[in-house]
């Protein structure tokens, strides 16, 4: 699972171009994905890093148009591009002057990639049917890049205060017994 802070991403990537390009591509695929599918529940530990540097998005219980209580609750906005991440830009732009010698990135670029990917999707003919067929209606462009723009806040208050209730109850024994014993009694399928 993704529970690193920047630095640790950073020293899993290493210096190698293709790598970080790999990885970027994944965080803007992660972004868009969420937001046209309103993937919920986005926490430190449902995200995985794979052998590859790229990011894959695991448990989606509590995702594809039903909202997680907590990301409800909290209002949290449903574009996942979570500060540690952001916080990646500091290695990659010293990685781009010093070893790959070119201009540092800006968050537009991260927007302009991430509309580039949202754009077409938002008009495929098809996903918009079965997105209909559902009754479920994509972000309009133009509230989606609100929202991704909105993610340039290195904040993020609320998605870290819903990581710190996430780690407190992964690490209490009191919520795994109630878990278990509510499992227990619920018929599973």
């Amino acid at each position: 699972m993704l529970n690193f802070h920047a630095k640790d991403i950073h020293n899993a990537l290493g210096t190698d171009r293709k790598t970080w390009f790999k990885f970027v591509n994944s965080m803007i695929a992660v972004a868009v994905v969420t937001a046209i599918f309103d993937i919920s529940d986005r926490h430190h530990n449902n995200v995985l890093l794979t052998p590859d540097n790229t990011i894959c998005l695991i448990d989606l219980s509590a995702s594809l148009g039903k909202k997680a209580p907590m990301d409800k609750s909290l209002d949290i906005n449903p574009v996942y591009l979570p500060k540690r991440f952001l916080d990646l830009r500091e290695y990659s732009n010293v990685l781009s002057e010093k070893v790959w010698h070119e201009p540092p990135s800006d968050f537009y670029a991260i927007e302009h990639a991430a509309m580039m990917a949202y754009y077409p999707l938002f008009r495929d003919p098809i996903l918009k049917k079965a997105m209909e067929a559902v009754s479920y209606k994509m972000l309009k462009p133009h509230k989606f890049l609100a929202l991704l723009h909105e993610r340039k806040s290195t904040r993020q208050s609320k998605e870290g205060l819903r990581n710190d209730i996430v780690k407190a109850m992964d690490n209490s024994e009191s919520f795994h017994k109630f878990v278990a014993g509510i499992t227990s009694i619920v018929p599973m399928n």
